[in-house]
């Protein structure tokens, strides 16, 4: 099938001006936030299916995509997306991998910085004009043990930015080779019990697969370090939080960063009413401006080289899940 012919529905939030360009040299259909049930009736029409986190793409709306070749995901998590199914469709999926890196690292360590340096006592004890007066000081990253599980495109970078800050760095991910590990920053490559056990501030970066589903469970949040932080930006079912509402009624030492949650966008009703344990925000790992451009730009990208015979990166292997 040659370009002139392709149809592309995009329902991803899409930067204005890439998607002219796109326009000018495919017939697209851009409906941002279209129910799935309206995307269940038209879906058929279209080659390219461009996405966000939502809808999930299951069985009963691939059934009825008999044209669809390719699946872009505008984001990294395909957690929502039926691979299995995908695969025997032969519908590949791809990721835009590049532009969510950095964000996510901004975050990761914006909310860090927040929790440890304890600035929203500070700004609310200075709001009520007590200025330092019984303030207690918060801690600096320097000298503190961070563990990154998973140092892939973004946890190799938390490495790089937390030796900036003088952090000791330990990371974990079995699946690297050894060639690429000499190239990440980190002081010690060990396993995922080493860390939980030593790390000051424990982060989370890999995909959701069998492996990973529920891998913060009760044992390993038991096993944290006395007072130390969890963060978790990845996937949301990678953390079992009803382990997390059990280990809270045992210990309230441990300060939880959550960006995404297992069962979006319900948010348990315990981690909201602990402010003092969690710091929560709306799965906005990669919610910004300068990403959601990016982001489109990857997209277009993505979809000039499929049609043109060339390699295109981000391509999901649908045996592995990521």
């Amino acid at each position: 099938m040659t370009a002139d012919f392709v149809k592309i529905l995009i329902t991803a939030p899409f930067h204005e001006q890439t998607l002219d360009k796109m326009k000018n040299n495919y017939q697209v259909d851009y409906f941002p936030e279209l129910a799935k049930s309206e995307i269940e009736k038209i879906i058929h029409d279209y080659h390219i299916f461009v996405i966000s986190t939502i809808p999930e793409i299951d069985q009963n709306l691939l059934k009825k995509a008999r044209n669809l070749q390719l699946i872009i995901r505008m984001g990294i998590g395909v957690d929502h997306i039926d691979l299995d199914y995908c695969l025997k469709k032969h519908i590949k999926v791809h990721i835009t991998p590049r532009a969510n890196i950095l964000p996510v690292v901004e975050l990761v360590m914006s909310q860090l910085i927040h929790i440890m340096r304890r600035l929203q006592p500070a700004e609310e004890h200075l709001r009520a004009g007590q200025f330092r007066k019984a303030l207690t000081p918060g801690s600096v990253l320097s000298g503190k043990t961070i563990g990154v599980i998973g140092a892939g495109r973004i946890g190799s970078r938390i490495c790089q930015v937390a030796r900036f800050f003088e952090m000791n760095v330990l990371a974990c991910d079995p699946y690297l080779s050894q060639t690429k590990k000499n190239h990440i920053p980190a002081h010690q490559w060990v396993d995922v019990n080493t860390i939980i056990q030593q790390a000051d501030i424990v982060t989370f970066h890999v995909p959701l697969t069998s492996e990973t589903h529920h891998m913060v469970d009760e044992v390993l949040l038991g096993n944290l370090k006395k007072g130390g932080v969890l963060i978790n930006t990845a996937r949301g079912k990678i953390i079992d939080l009803k382990a997390v509402e059990a280990f809270m009624q045992k210990r309230q030492d441990i300060h939880f960063i959550f960006d995404v949650y297992e069962n979006e966008p319900e948010i348990p009703e315990f981690m909201l009413n602990q402010q003092e344990n969690f710091t929560l925000t709306p799965h906005i790992g990669a919610y910004s401006i300068e990403s959601k451009q990016k982001r489109s730009e990857e997209c277009l990208e993505q979809i000039h080289a499929y049609f043109s015979g060339k390699k295109v990166h981000g391509r999901i292997d649908l045996k592995r899940g990521y």
